[in-house]
C-alpha cells in the first residue's frame, strides 16, 4: 500500500466546510480519485482543483460520521478499467455542497517515491482498501454518495456481525406465535424454538 503523506484540505474543500455551514446545506462526498502525478520541489497542493494526472476513480463505499468534526471514508480500487498501470502516487478526495452543488477537489495527498503499483485490467488486483479521515469542522450535515454496485467485504460482514443492532428484532420476529398466515398456510414460516 502506497504511504500517504497527511492528507491536506484544499482551499475549496474548506470553503465547502464553511458553504455547508452558512447554508445549511449537506457536504456530499462524491468519490476518490488516484493519479500517477508528482509534485515539484516545495509545490502546494492547497490550490489544486484536481489531480496532476487522474487515472482511476474510486466510489465511497462507507462513510461514518460518529466523531465531531470528522468523517471517515472508505473506497475500494477496482482495476477493471484501468488500461495502463501505473504508480498510485496521487490520492484526492471530491465533494460537493447541496445536490445541486459543484464538485471540487477537497483533499488531496501525494505519496511521491512511496507509491504502490496498481496493474492494468489484465492483472488480478489484491483487495485495496482505501480509509481516509478528513476534518469537516461545523459542516452543516455530512453525507457521500454510496456505491449502489459495491460489494461486501470481510470486515464489512465482521461489522455487521458484530453490531448487537444488526438484525435487532428478527429472534423476535422468528418465534412469535403471531406468524402470519398467509406464510403458514404456504409453508413458509419457519419456527426457531430453544
Amino acid at each position: 500500500m502506497s504511504k500517504y503523506t497527511a492528507i491536506i484540505p484544499t482551499v475549496y474543500g474548506q470553503a465547502m466546510i464553511a458553504e455547508s455551514f452558512a447554508k445549511k446545506e449537506p457536504l456530499i462526498f462524491t468519490k476518490i480519485k488516484l493519479g500517477d502525478g508528482t509534485l515539484s520541489a516545495g509545490e502546494s497542493s492547497v490550490n489544486f482543483k484536481d489531480l496532476k494526472n487522474t487515472l482511476m476513480e474510486c466510489p465511497v463505499n462507507e462513510l461514518d460520521n460518529s466523531t465531531a468534526g470528522q468523517v471517515t471514508l472508505k473506497a475500494t480500487a477496482d482495476n477493471s478499467k484501468v488500461e495502463t498501470g501505473f504508480f498510485a502516487r496521487e490520492f484526492g478526495v471530491f465533494a460537493k455542497v447541496g445536490e445541486n452543488g459543484s464538485e471540487q477537489l477537497f483533499a488531496y495527498t501525494n505519496a511521491g517515491n512511496y507509491s504502490d503499483y496498481m496493474p492494468d485490467k489484465t492483472s488480478t488486483l489484491d483487495e485495496s482498501i482505501f480509509a481516509v479521515t478528513l476534518p469537516v469542522g461545523n459542516a452543516s450535515t455530512v453525507t457521500a454518495v454510496i456505491n449502489s454496485q459495491q460489494y461486501a467485504t470481510v470486515e464489512n460482514l465482521n461489522d455487521h456481525n458484530d453490531s448487537e443492532s444488526a438484525h435487532a428484532n428478527l429472534l423476535q420476529v422468528t418465534t412469535t406465535a403471531d406468524k402470519p398466515a398467509s406464510m403458514a398456510d404456504r409453508g413458509l414460516w419457519v419456527e426457531i424454538v430453544g
